[in-house]
């Protein structure tokens, strides 16, 4: 079962396939009568389990194209050898010995194809024309965009301001946003899966503050000095459309740097390569936080963006196809669980910190470019006729901000940790499923 399971690696890998894509290949090809959760091809790769004859004639059949393509051509000696290991076949036209050099010739080509396989899964992104590239900016931002417009000027429209109603105004444009990239994976077009995470990564993390907003009246951008103007609901309007171009930018920047790390500089470190395409999407978001959002905000996001660069610089090391792992690395699944179980620790204790103890108005008028009081007072203190402008009294604010507090941090905190935690994890435990 290891040798069968050696060869049957050795084969996917040189088509350029992780086991994901082998999977979709299979699935995806009519001929194929096999079993179709990848845990199962898993544990055929690892040999705990013997495939069946019909899915090695299947296997071959089907990823034979996909081989040839890399430069690798099966012909039906290659299936008479994996059918007598497997023990399917006792008649063979030449011995195991041949088998074991036809095999190290697979492994040995595995290693020279790696640079120029465009099906890798952290290399999709790369085969992506600029044309598919704004295509995707475009389905991603049209759907949301016409939401948020359409929605928000109904709402104004028709006197509906109201907390909870701004609350499920927010929370469904999340949605949109989540769900337009989910319901593209349902088509046959090249995705890029990471690409897609960071995009929706940084939508929710930059949008999270109008949770507590929605309640305070106050976007962390400062629109809301505009209602007079607009009316009530179209400064979030506004901050949820710019939180979408902000995003779209920054996932631009990673791609762009992804892309060109995996092509011009094999010789960096995974980590290297890793760090190099987080950071500095992360510092331009960042960047714009300290620039249009107030103190209370920096200290938010300082925190928030630092777990979500350290998930993706570790989500993307460890997908990284030149990460060597052997059998002693399994501590780093628990090593990351307890990291997961760390930081969602801190950010319950965080929540309750922000909770007895609130600094700072979400006021984007008090911000690194404009100062609307002139001494330090206004960025802790609401003003009678600040507060009446907003349409509340002063004593409702701390307890618009505590509720709101704990809206924005458990959301933020809820999807750092299940969701970004758990594509990390999982993408480790896929590259210790592969030693």
């Amino acid at each position: 079962m290891r040798q069968v399971g050696m060869v049957l690696r050795g084969y996917r890998q040189a088509a350029g396939l992780s086991q994901d894509g082998l999977r979709d290949v299979l699935v995806d090809d009519s001929r194929y009568t096999g079993p179709r959760d990848r845990s199962t091809l898993s544990n055929y790769e690892r040999g705990q389990t013997m495939p069946g004859e019909g899915f090695l004639r299947e296997f071959l059949a089907i990823l034979g194209p996909v081989l040839e393509e890399k430069g690798v051509k099966i012909d039906a000696m290659d299936l008479d050898h994996l059918l007598y290991i497997a023990g399917y076949s006792s008649q063979v036209e030449t011995d195991v010995s041949d088998l074991r050099s036809n095999v190290k010739v697979v492994r040995d080509g595995q290693e020279r194809l790696r640079e120029g396989v465009e099906g890798l899964s952290e290399r999709v992104s790369s085969s992506l024309s600029i044309e598919e590239r704004l295509k995707d900016a475009a389905v991603k931002m049209i759907p949301p965009a016409l939401y948020v417009a359409t929605v928000g000027y109904l709402i104004d429209a028709l006197g509906l301001v109201r907390s909870w109603v701004i609350m499920a105004y927010v929370v469904v444009g999340f949605g949109i946003v989540v769900g337009t990239p989910l319901l593209r994976r349902l088509g046959t077009g090249r995705q890029d899966r990471v690409g897609d995470l960071f995009f929706v990564s940084a939508f929710l993390l930059m949008s999270s503050p109008l949770l507590q907003g929605a309640f305070t009246r106050m976007d962390h951008y400062g629109f809301h000095t505009l209602s007079e103007l607009t009316g009530r609901a179209v400064p979030f309007m506004l901050a949820m459309v710019v939180n979408l171009v902000l995003s779209l930018v920054a996932t631009a920047i990673f791609n762009v740097l992804r892309n060109w790390l995996a092509g011009e500089n094999r010789s960096l470190r995974p980590i290297v390569r890793a760090l190099a395409a987080t950071v500095p999407p992360v510092i331009f978001l960042y960047t714009n936080v300290l620039l249009f959002c107030n103190p209370g905000m920096w200290l938010y996001f300082s925190t928030t963006f630092a777990t979500m660069g350290a998930g993706f610089v570790a989500l993307l090391a460890f997908r990284d196809p030149y990460l060597r792992l052997d059998v002693h690395d399994t501590w780093m699944v628990k090593a990351t669980f307890a990291l997961i179980l760390t930081v969602a620790v801190f950010w319950a204790w965080g929540t309750f910190a922000s909770y007895v103890q609130p600094s700072g108005v979400a006021s984007g008028d008090h911000n690194l470019l404009v100062f609307s009081d002139g001494n330090s007072a206004g960025f802790e203190t609401v003003t009678p006729d600040y507060a009446e402008r907003l349409g509340y009294p002063v004593s409702e604010y701390v307890s618009r901000t505590q509720f709101g507090m704990i809206w924005m941090s458990v959301a933020t905190g809820l999807y750092l940790v299940v969701v970004l935690g758990s594509a990390v994890l999982s993408a480790i435990r896929s590259r210790l499923r592969e030693v």
